[in-house]
């Protein structure tokens, strides 16, 4: 209601009116965020979600910066279980949106997506929360491929790297939905 209210004395939108926001909002938030990892009670990410999630088809003009970010978070290195975790959840959402003209746009950035933040979640590590982690990415590249949003050349340019991830989840006696996703 306050928005609606907002958007009438603004004389826009809805819509505009929060794509305005998003913009600005976004831009603060992704600066410098490709180089500093946010600490496991830090905002940001969940700052982040509630923008990406709310954002609609407008996400789509910040993907180049977006997916460095959440490369960045999601990093198998150094990112806490749970903040990779709900980086491939909201990856999930991305790629679910039913916005055609944001599936347009992941289909442009889907080989850094895959190569940069999916694939390196779905290395095999000892762990139960990397066996949910690696789920998590392996849940997303099956979206990834079913909704046709990696370009064949750049999924050839990846199959080496991907190849043996799928392998392995087809030898995982321990997570049978592994399994399945990778079959």
């Amino acid at each position: 209601v306050c928005i609606e209210g907002l958007a009438t004395l603004c004389g826009q939108p809805k819509g505009e009116l929060y794509e305005i926001h998003l913009r600005e909002r976004l831009a603060t938030l992704l600066y410098a965020a490709d180089t500093e990892l946010w600490e496991e009670n830090s905002p940001k990410r969940h700052i982040l979600e509630t923008l990406i999630r709310n954002s609609g088809s407008s996400v789509k003009e910040h993907l180049d910066s977006l997916i460095v970010v959440l490369a960045r978070q999601s990093s198998a290195d150094d990112a806490s279980a749970l903040a990779r975790i709900d980086i491939l959840g909201l990856i999930h959402f991305l790629v679910c949106n039913e916005d055609e003209e944001l599936q347009t746009s992941l289909k442009l950035h889907s080989k850094s997506l895959l190569q940069d933040v999916l694939i390196p979640n779905c290395i095999w590590k000892a762990g139960g929360s990397n066996n949910k982690i690696r789920k998590g990415g392996m849940v997303c590249i099956h979206a990834l491929l079913e909704r046709s949003l990696v370009v064949p050349a750049d999924l050839k340019e990846s199959y080496g790297d991907l190849l043996p991830i799928l392998k392995s989840c087809l030898d995982d006696s321990f997570s049978p939905d592994n399994r399945m996703i990778a079959a």
